[in-house]
Order: C-alpha cells, then structure tokens, then sequence
C-alpha cells in the first residue's frame, strides 16, 4: 500500500507499479488529495492516517506500507499506533518533525495557496522533487506531477501543510515496530536525509538505504525503487 506526498495523488506511485508487475498494490489519496476530501481544520496526523486504517482493516489483512513525505508521516503515526496492521513500513524521504525553517516554510506555503492557490508553488515542488537535469528532460512525468499539484485544491494543501508545520513524531518513533525501513534520495533536502538515518537507528536499523535522485527519488528512477522494495518486502 502507497501513500502519496504534499500536492501529489495516489497516481504519483503509478510508473512503480507498472515496475511491480503483477504484484498486488494499491494507492491512496490522502486527505485534500485527489478524489479525497479535506481534513477538517487543525486535523493531526491520527485524522490523516484514519482512512488508511480504514482501508487496511476492509482488506483483513496486514500490508507492506510504503509512504513518502507526508504518506510517510502517516505511515510511521500507523507503525506506532496500529502496528498489527502492517507487515512492515517503509519510510521515504520523511521526518519525525520538521526543523524550524522548514516549519516556517510550510506557514507560508498554507498562507499563499489560501491567498491565491497554488500556481506560484509548483516550481518550488519541481525544484524540491527532482534533479535539475530530469525537471529539464521534458519527461511527461514531469508535467504530470506539475499539473497534478496544480490541481490541488488549495485550502486541502493548506490544511496538509498546517499538518506539516505542527507534527512531532519523535516521541513515538522508538515504538514502531519492526521491520522499518528507512529509505531517501541521496540528493535530497538536508533534513530529509538527517532524518533518514535518525529514523533508521532508532528503529533498529544499521543506516538508511538511499537511491538516487531527490525527493521525488521513486518517480525519477522507479525501477529501481520497485526492485529495493521487492527485495524489502519479499515473503
């Protein structure tokens, strides 16, 4: 099971599951993104996780649980709070908690989509997601994640990055329970990597695992990204 990240939908994960073939996946929009309505105001990470708990539990069974960025702060709220749901977990570009700079990022991203929607933050996105030679290689996934975001609705983005500049999961990160994979782009943000082996240690594992790319490392290079989840989650 997928989750998505900020400004994206459960079709961002599309070209790794054409990698995964005939396994079964599936992904979902989170709160505010694509056919899902937004959270309510001042929503925390337990109202974001809840219809992926939903979901797991009609499926009656535990599921692999894959999230980047914010899908990956739900997915380790789930692997703390519900971990009898899940396999396993696997952490992607995500942070326990956002440094201040990033917090205030986040504030005034919420504060212009509301002003006057997301236009004037899709570059931003292109620049924070991926290489500078793949956002220049005309790539349709390229414009497929710029009108994906462009098409956001505004006051569900805020809400997500009100949700973004507020969560702390650090608390909670030693009770996920294992197995926890930490995973992120090896050109991505400094946080993000800081993060990924924060993650990985105190989740007991030895470092993180990296692909290249930045954020949006699985949507770069999603072959690989299905053959390092493949071996991850084989049973």
């Amino acid at each position: 099971m997928l989750l998505h990240p900020l400004g994206a939908d459960r079709h961002f994960w599309d070209p790794v599951c054409h990698q995964l073939g005939s396994r079964p996946v599936e992904a979902l929009d989170l709160p505010g993104h694509g056919s899902a309505p937004a959270s309510a105001p001042g929503s925390g990470i337990a109202e974001y996780s809840a219809g992926v708990v939903e979901r797991i539990e009609r499926l009656g069974r535990p599921v692999h649980l894959v999230g980047l960025s914010l899908g990956g702060l739900v997915a380790q709220q789930l692997a703390a709070t519900r971990p009898e749901l899940l396999a396993s977990t696997v952490l992607m570009g995500t942070v326990a908690a956002y440094p201040e700079p990033m917090r205030q990022m986040w504030r005034e991203r919420a504060a212009t989509a509301r002003a006057g929607g997301l236009d004037t933050l899709i570059e931003p996105m292109v620049a924070m997601w991926f290489t500078e030679e793949f956002a220049d290689s005309g790539d349709p996934r390229i414009a497929q994640a710029r009108k994906t975001f462009g098409g956001t609705e505004p006051e569900g983005y805020a809400r997500a990055c009100d949700l973004l500049a507020e969560v702390d999961l650090r608390d909670q990160a030693p009770s996920m329970r294992p197995p926890v994979f930490s995973v992120c782009g090896e050109d991505d943000a400094p946080p993000f990597r800081e993060a990924a082996e924060w993650l990985a240690k105190v989740t007991g594992g030895d470092t993180a695992l990296w692909l290249p790319g930045r954020h949006a490392c699985a949507l770069e290079h999603p072959e690989q990204f299905a053959a390092l989840l493949t071996g991850l989650v084989a049973d």
